[in-house]
């Protein structure tokens, strides 16, 4: 599918925002287990981070079907 221009642009940031999310929360997982951070909140911010990754996949996986449906 051929978008106009200026939507492509806007879904590629789009695109580029949902992976700087997503590594974001891999930094922020790979340190807590890097300095072995132990805290109250440590398995709930896990799952948390876990679901945000997730839902960046998916959301990039929407974009991408929908720009490759024909």
């Amino acid at each position: 599918m051929t978008l106009p221009n200026d939507i492509q642009k806007k879904v590629d940031q789009l695109n580029s925002f949902i992976d700087n999310v997503r590594a974001q929360c891999t930094d922020i997982r790979d340190d807590m287990d890097i300095d072995e951070l132990e805290f109250p909140e440590r398995e709930d911010l896990e799952h948390s981070l876990e679901e945000i990754e997730i839902n960046c996949d998916d959301s990039e996986s929407h974009l991408d079907d929908f720009i490759t449906n024909d």
